[in-house]
Protein backbone atom coordinates (compact mmCIF):
# COMPACT_ATOMS: atom_id res chain seq x y z
CA UNK A 1 0.00 0.00 0.00
CA UNK A 2 0.65 3.94 -0.27
CA UNK A 3 0.71 6.01 2.27
CA UNK A 4 -0.61 9.62 2.00
CA UNK A 5 2.18 12.16 1.52
CA UNK A 6 2.30 15.73 2.90
CA UNK A 7 5.56 17.38 1.69
CA UNK A 8 8.23 19.06 4.00
CA UNK A 9 11.83 19.55 3.83
CA UNK A 10 14.37 18.57 6.43
CA UNK A 11 18.15 18.30 5.96
CA UNK A 12 19.56 15.62 8.81
CA UNK A 13 23.12 15.88 9.68
CA UNK A 14 24.60 12.47 9.70
CA UNK A 15 27.59 10.57 8.61
CA UNK A 16 28.13 11.44 4.36
CA UNK A 17 25.53 13.87 3.88
CA UNK A 18 26.51 16.21 1.49
CA UNK A 19 23.86 19.29 1.63
CA UNK A 20 20.93 19.56 -1.45
CA UNK A 21 22.18 21.29 -4.26
CA UNK A 22 20.05 23.71 -6.07
CA UNK A 23 18.31 22.38 -8.95
CA UNK A 24 20.36 24.30 -11.47
CA UNK A 25 23.63 22.71 -9.92
CA UNK A 26 22.60 18.87 -10.30
CA UNK A 27 24.40 16.89 -12.76
CA UNK A 28 21.14 15.96 -14.19
CA UNK A 29 17.24 17.29 -15.12
CA UNK A 30 14.38 16.26 -13.45
CA UNK A 31 11.22 16.45 -15.98
CA UNK A 32 7.40 15.80 -14.34
CA UNK A 33 4.20 14.97 -16.42
CA UNK A 34 1.21 14.45 -15.06
CA UNK A 35 -1.20 11.83 -16.79
CA UNK A 36 -5.03 10.57 -16.16
CA UNK A 37 -6.78 7.28 -16.43
CA UNK A 38 -9.28 7.82 -19.04
CA UNK A 39 -12.64 6.45 -18.28
CA UNK A 40 -10.52 4.27 -15.33
CA UNK A 41 -12.75 1.96 -13.14
CA UNK A 42 -9.54 1.18 -10.95
CA UNK A 43 -7.53 4.69 -11.35
CA UNK A 44 -5.54 5.15 -7.94
CA UNK A 45 -1.50 5.24 -8.40
CA UNK A 46 0.75 4.11 -11.37
CA UNK A 47 2.48 1.37 -9.63
CA UNK A 48 5.08 0.09 -12.37
CA UNK A 49 5.96 1.69 -15.40
CA UNK A 50 7.55 0.61 -19.02
CA UNK A 51 7.93 2.56 -22.01
CA UNK A 52 8.32 0.65 -25.26
CA UNK A 53 9.03 3.41 -27.71
CA UNK A 54 9.13 7.04 -26.44
CA UNK A 55 5.48 7.56 -26.73
CA UNK A 56 4.10 4.39 -26.21
CA UNK A 57 3.82 2.92 -22.58
CA UNK A 58 2.56 0.20 -20.26
CA UNK A 59 2.08 -0.65 -16.45
CA UNK A 60 0.21 -1.03 -13.40
CA UNK A 61 -2.13 0.63 -11.60
CA UNK A 62 -3.12 0.21 -7.87
CA UNK A 63 -6.45 1.32 -6.09
CA UNK A 64 -6.24 1.39 -2.25
CA UNK A 65 -8.14 0.76 -0.25
CA UNK A 66 -10.18 -0.75 -2.94
CA UNK A 67 -13.66 0.21 -4.14
CA UNK A 68 -15.70 -0.84 -1.56
CA UNK A 69 -12.87 -0.56 1.22
CA UNK A 70 -12.19 -3.51 2.29
CA UNK A 71 -9.07 -5.73 0.84
CA UNK A 72 -5.67 -5.47 -0.05
CA UNK A 73 -6.89 -3.29 -3.34
CA UNK A 74 -7.23 -3.72 -6.56
CA UNK A 75 -4.53 -3.76 -9.67
CA UNK A 76 -4.75 -3.51 -13.67
CA UNK A 77 -2.92 -3.38 -16.35
CA UNK A 78 -2.79 0.68 -17.76
CA UNK A 79 -1.27 1.47 -21.38
CA UNK A 80 -0.55 5.05 -22.83
CA UNK A 81 -0.24 5.89 -26.20
CA UNK A 82 1.28 9.69 -25.93
CA UNK A 83 4.15 9.06 -23.56
CA UNK A 84 1.84 8.90 -20.07
CA UNK A 85 -0.60 11.75 -20.48
CA UNK A 86 -3.34 9.64 -20.97
CA UNK A 87 -4.11 6.41 -19.97
CA UNK A 88 -6.78 3.72 -20.08
CA UNK A 89 -7.60 0.12 -18.63
CA UNK A 90 -7.07 -3.51 -20.01
CA UNK A 91 -10.00 -4.76 -18.26
CA UNK A 92 -9.88 -8.34 -17.93
CA UNK A 93 -6.29 -7.98 -16.19
CA UNK A 94 -7.81 -6.38 -13.01
CA UNK A 95 -6.74 -8.58 -10.10
CA UNK A 96 -7.55 -8.32 -6.30
CA UNK A 97 -4.56 -8.07 -3.98
CA UNK A 98 -2.20 -9.78 -6.37
CA UNK A 99 -0.31 -7.24 -9.26
CA UNK A 100 -0.40 -8.60 -12.71
CA UNK A 101 2.43 -8.21 -14.97
CA UNK A 102 3.15 -6.39 -18.19
CA UNK A 103 6.49 -7.17 -20.57
CA UNK A 104 8.14 -6.26 -23.19
CA UNK A 105 11.28 -7.17 -24.67
CA UNK A 106 11.65 -4.43 -27.99
CA UNK A 107 8.33 -2.26 -29.20
CA UNK A 108 6.28 -5.52 -30.88
CA UNK A 109 6.81 -8.34 -28.35
CA UNK A 110 5.17 -8.50 -24.78
CA UNK A 111 3.46 -10.18 -22.38
CA UNK A 112 0.43 -10.02 -19.81
CA UNK A 113 0.55 -12.12 -16.99
CA UNK A 114 -1.97 -12.33 -13.63
CA UNK A 115 -4.18 -14.46 -11.61
CA UNK A 116 -7.19 -14.94 -12.48
CA UNK A 117 -8.98 -15.09 -9.31
CA UNK A 118 -12.48 -17.18 -10.82
CA UNK A 119 -10.38 -20.13 -12.38
CA UNK A 120 -7.56 -20.19 -9.83
CA UNK A 121 -4.63 -19.99 -12.67
CA UNK A 122 -2.31 -18.06 -13.98
CA UNK A 123 -2.62 -16.46 -17.46
CA UNK A 124 -0.60 -15.74 -19.75
CA UNK A 125 -0.84 -13.49 -22.92
CA UNK A 126 1.72 -12.47 -25.79
CA UNK A 127 1.42 -9.91 -28.20
CA UNK A 128 3.73 -10.07 -31.73
CA UNK A 129 2.12 -6.35 -32.81
CA UNK A 130 2.63 -3.81 -29.82
CA UNK A 131 -0.31 -4.86 -28.37
CA UNK A 132 -2.82 -4.42 -30.84
CA UNK A 133 -3.77 -7.89 -30.59
CA UNK A 134 -3.12 -10.77 -27.88
CA UNK A 135 -3.44 -14.26 -27.93
CA UNK A 136 -3.57 -16.73 -25.22
CA UNK A 137 -0.64 -18.90 -24.30
CA UNK A 138 -0.26 -22.02 -22.50
CA UNK A 139 1.54 -21.76 -19.20
CA UNK A 140 2.06 -25.04 -17.93
CA UNK A 141 3.14 -23.55 -14.37
CA UNK A 142 1.62 -21.89 -11.36
CA UNK A 143 3.60 -19.02 -11.28
CA UNK A 144 4.44 -15.69 -13.43
CA UNK A 145 7.39 -15.71 -15.33
CA UNK A 146 10.04 -13.39 -15.65
CA UNK A 147 11.16 -13.22 -19.78
CA UNK A 148 14.46 -12.38 -20.66
CA UNK A 149 14.23 -13.05 -24.48
CA UNK A 150 11.63 -14.83 -26.10
CA UNK A 151 12.74 -18.68 -25.62
CA UNK A 152 13.95 -18.22 -21.87
CA UNK A 153 11.72 -17.40 -19.30
CA UNK A 154 12.23 -18.29 -15.45
CA UNK A 155 10.06 -18.77 -12.66
CA UNK A 156 9.63 -19.58 -8.92
CA UNK A 157 6.96 -22.57 -8.60
CA UNK A 158 6.58 -23.91 -4.83
CA UNK A 159 10.33 -23.03 -3.79
CA UNK A 160 11.40 -24.66 -7.15
CA UNK A 161 13.29 -23.20 -9.89
CA UNK A 162 11.61 -23.45 -13.21
CA UNK A 163 13.16 -22.64 -16.46
CA UNK A 164 11.61 -22.99 -20.32
CA UNK A 165 14.42 -22.74 -23.49
CA UNK A 166 11.55 -22.88 -25.98
CA UNK A 167 9.07 -20.10 -24.87
CA UNK A 168 6.79 -22.51 -22.55
CA UNK A 169 6.78 -25.52 -24.41
CA UNK A 170 8.30 -27.81 -21.68
CA UNK A 171 10.00 -26.83 -18.42
CA UNK A 172 12.91 -28.28 -16.27
CA UNK A 173 13.08 -28.02 -12.76
CA UNK A 174 16.09 -27.49 -10.58
CA UNK A 175 16.15 -27.00 -6.50
CA UNK A 176 17.50 -23.92 -4.82
CA UNK A 177 19.39 -25.14 -1.51
CA UNK A 178 18.29 -21.23 0.36
CA UNK A 179 15.26 -20.82 -1.55
CA UNK A 180 12.07 -19.67 1.08
CA UNK A 181 9.87 -16.54 0.11
CA UNK A 182 11.39 -15.22 -3.02
CA UNK A 183 10.90 -11.32 -3.53
CA UNK A 184 13.34 -10.73 -6.50
CA UNK A 185 14.25 -12.17 -9.26
CA UNK A 186 17.55 -10.46 -11.81
CA UNK A 187 18.63 -12.03 -14.67
CA UNK A 188 21.44 -9.64 -16.97
CA UNK A 189 21.19 -12.18 -19.55
CA UNK A 190 19.70 -15.87 -20.40
CA UNK A 191 22.75 -17.57 -18.27
CA UNK A 192 23.51 -15.13 -15.19
CA UNK A 193 20.77 -14.39 -12.96
CA UNK A 194 20.53 -14.23 -8.76
CA UNK A 195 17.17 -15.00 -6.86
CA UNK A 196 16.93 -13.37 -3.50
CA UNK A 197 14.07 -14.91 -0.74
CA UNK A 198 13.41 -14.02 2.91
CA UNK A 199 12.61 -15.99 6.24
CA UNK A 200 11.79 -13.31 7.93
CA UNK A 201 15.09 -13.98 9.54
CA UNK A 202 17.73 -14.01 7.04
CA UNK A 203 17.77 -12.74 3.14
CA UNK A 204 19.61 -15.21 0.79
CA UNK A 205 20.51 -14.57 -2.52
CA UNK A 206 21.27 -17.46 -4.85
CA UNK A 207 23.41 -16.84 -7.92
CA UNK A 208 23.17 -18.88 -11.67
CA UNK A 209 25.68 -18.36 -14.31
CA UNK A 210 24.62 -21.39 -16.29
CA UNK A 211 20.94 -20.33 -16.59
CA UNK A 212 19.87 -22.25 -13.13
CA UNK A 213 21.24 -25.43 -13.67
CA UNK A 214 23.38 -24.76 -11.08
CA UNK A 215 23.26 -21.93 -7.98
CA UNK A 216 25.66 -20.06 -5.66
CA UNK A 217 24.11 -19.32 -2.47
CA UNK A 218 25.10 -16.47 0.13
CA UNK A 219 23.01 -14.41 2.78
CA UNK A 220 22.95 -10.94 3.57
CA UNK A 221 23.27 -10.28 7.24
CA UNK A 222 21.19 -7.62 8.58
CA UNK A 223 20.76 -6.12 12.26
CA UNK A 224 17.12 -6.13 12.52
CA UNK A 225 14.65 -8.71 11.43
CA UNK A 226 14.14 -8.18 7.92
CA UNK A 227 10.63 -8.82 6.11
CA UNK A 228 11.51 -8.67 2.61
CA UNK A 229 13.87 -7.54 -0.73
CA UNK A 230 12.34 -4.15 -1.75
CA UNK A 231 14.47 -4.08 -4.83
CA UNK A 232 17.32 -5.62 -6.39
CA UNK A 233 19.73 -4.39 -9.33
CA UNK A 234 22.83 -5.13 -10.67
CA UNK A 235 24.16 -3.26 -13.67
CA UNK A 236 26.87 -5.56 -14.50
CA UNK A 237 27.55 -9.30 -13.78
CA UNK A 238 29.84 -8.26 -10.67
CA UNK A 239 28.11 -4.91 -9.19
CA UNK A 240 24.83 -4.80 -7.43
CA UNK A 241 22.48 -3.69 -5.23
CA UNK A 242 19.67 -4.49 -2.80
CA UNK A 243 17.55 -3.16 -0.87
CA UNK A 244 16.25 -4.78 2.58
CA UNK A 245 12.75 -3.75 3.74
CA UNK A 246 12.45 -4.48 7.51
CA UNK A 247 9.33 -3.21 8.46
CA UNK A 248 7.73 -2.93 11.76
CA UNK A 249 8.37 -5.09 15.13
CA UNK A 250 6.74 -6.60 17.79
CA UNK A 251 5.96 -3.23 19.49
CA UNK A 252 5.63 -1.28 16.48
CA UNK A 253 8.47 0.46 15.78
CA UNK A 254 9.01 0.99 11.87
CA UNK A 255 12.67 -0.27 10.71
CA UNK A 256 12.98 1.19 7.78
CA UNK A 257 15.15 -0.26 5.50
CA UNK A 258 18.93 -0.57 4.08
CA UNK A 259 20.90 -0.56 1.22
CA UNK A 260 23.48 -3.85 0.48
CA UNK A 261 26.19 -3.59 -2.30
CA UNK A 262 28.29 -6.70 -4.08
CA UNK A 263 31.23 -6.35 -6.11
CA UNK A 264 32.10 -9.48 -6.73
CA UNK A 265 28.69 -11.18 -8.05
CA UNK A 266 26.56 -11.57 -5.18
CA UNK A 267 29.03 -13.66 -2.95
CA UNK A 268 29.60 -11.04 -0.05
CA UNK A 269 26.65 -8.24 0.53
CA UNK A 270 28.19 -4.75 2.18
CA UNK A 271 25.72 -2.51 3.83
CA UNK A 272 25.95 0.84 2.75
CA UNK A 273 27.86 2.80 5.33
CA UNK A 274 25.96 6.33 5.15
CA UNK A 275 23.21 5.91 7.33
CA UNK A 276 21.74 9.26 6.49
CA UNK A 277 19.08 8.07 4.26
CA UNK A 278 18.62 4.82 5.89
CA UNK A 279 17.20 2.55 9.57
CA UNK A 280 14.05 3.58 10.79
CA UNK A 281 11.49 5.41 9.19
CA UNK A 282 13.38 5.48 5.93
CA UNK A 283 11.94 3.29 2.65
CA UNK A 284 14.03 3.06 -0.20
CA UNK A 285 12.90 1.98 -3.73
CA UNK A 286 13.61 1.28 -6.25
CA UNK A 287 17.56 1.68 -6.82
CA UNK A 288 18.80 1.87 -10.65
CA UNK A 289 22.68 2.69 -12.11
CA UNK A 290 22.86 3.97 -15.53
CA UNK A 291 26.26 3.12 -15.55
CA UNK A 292 28.84 2.04 -12.45
CA UNK A 293 29.31 5.12 -11.18
CA UNK A 294 26.07 7.01 -11.53
CA UNK A 295 23.29 5.86 -9.77
CA UNK A 296 19.53 6.53 -7.92
CA UNK A 297 17.58 5.44 -5.30
CA UNK A 298 14.14 6.96 -4.05
CA UNK A 299 13.84 7.39 -0.52
CA UNK A 300 10.16 7.77 1.23
CA UNK A 301 11.16 8.82 5.07
CA UNK A 302 8.06 8.68 7.30
CA UNK A 303 9.09 9.93 11.06
CA UNK A 304 7.85 12.05 14.01
CA UNK A 305 9.45 14.61 12.13
CA UNK A 306 8.53 14.39 8.85
CA UNK A 307 7.00 12.83 5.81
CA UNK A 308 9.04 13.33 2.84
CA UNK A 309 10.10 12.23 -0.56
CA UNK A 310 13.64 12.51 -1.62
CA UNK A 311 16.41 11.59 -4.64
CA UNK A 312 19.30 9.75 -3.46
CA UNK A 313 22.31 10.18 -6.08
CA UNK A 314 25.78 9.03 -6.70
CA UNK A 315 27.79 9.71 -9.73
CA UNK A 316 31.15 8.06 -7.80
CA UNK A 317 29.62 4.41 -7.87
CA UNK A 318 28.20 4.85 -4.57
CA UNK A 319 31.36 6.25 -3.07
CA UNK A 320 29.85 9.52 -2.08
CA UNK A 321 25.96 9.94 -1.82
CA UNK A 322 23.31 12.91 -2.32
CA UNK A 323 20.29 14.25 -1.40
CA UNK A 324 17.53 16.15 -3.57
CA UNK A 325 13.85 16.76 -2.09
CA UNK A 326 11.23 15.57 -4.53
CA UNK A 327 7.73 16.59 -4.39
CA UNK A 328 6.13 13.05 -5.36
CA UNK A 329 6.61 9.74 -4.45
CA UNK A 330 8.55 7.56 -6.70
CA UNK A 331 7.75 3.60 -6.97
CA UNK A 332 8.77 2.18 -10.23
CA UNK A 333 11.65 2.90 -12.70
CA UNK A 334 12.93 1.75 -16.18
CA UNK A 335 16.11 2.45 -17.60
CA UNK A 336 14.48 3.25 -21.27
CA UNK A 337 17.08 4.68 -24.01
CA UNK A 338 19.79 6.12 -21.24
CA UNK A 339 17.37 7.95 -19.31
CA UNK A 340 15.36 7.29 -16.14
CA UNK A 341 11.42 6.87 -16.52
CA UNK A 342 9.32 6.67 -12.98
CA UNK A 343 5.93 6.21 -11.95
CA UNK A 344 5.18 8.16 -9.29
CA UNK A 345 2.16 10.10 -7.32
CA UNK A 346 1.34 12.32 -4.75
CA UNK A 347 -1.82 13.07 -2.73
CA UNK A 348 -3.75 14.39 -5.62
CA UNK A 349 -2.39 12.55 -8.20
CA UNK A 350 -1.19 8.72 -9.03
CA UNK A 351 -0.37 8.74 -12.78
CA UNK A 352 2.83 10.78 -12.79
CA UNK A 353 5.95 10.11 -15.38
CA UNK A 354 9.40 11.49 -14.15
CA UNK A 355 11.98 11.73 -16.80
CA UNK A 356 15.93 12.03 -15.37
CA UNK A 357 18.28 12.85 -17.98
CA UNK A 358 21.90 12.99 -16.80
CA UNK A 359 23.71 16.11 -18.22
Amino acid sequence: MKPLILWSFVIPLSFGFQPAPKPADLPFTLTWLQGKCIGCKIGGDLESIQFTTPSEAWGVSHAWPPPGGQGLGEYIVVHSKDAGRNWTEIPYTQVHAAPPDVSFLDPENGWLSWLEVVRAEFRLQRTRDGGKTWRDVRLGIDAIPEFVDSSHWYAVDERRFMATDDAGETWRAAQVPLLQYVTQMFFLSPDVGWIVSTDLNAVAVSRTADGGRTWAESQVTTTVRSSQVADLFFVNAMRGWLIVEHGSDEHGQDNGSDLFSTVDGGEIWTPEQDRSFQGAGHHLRPVRFLSERVGFIFDWENTQAVVRSTLIYTVDGGLHWRESPIPRFVSDCQIFKGELRCSASDANSGFWVLTIHVK
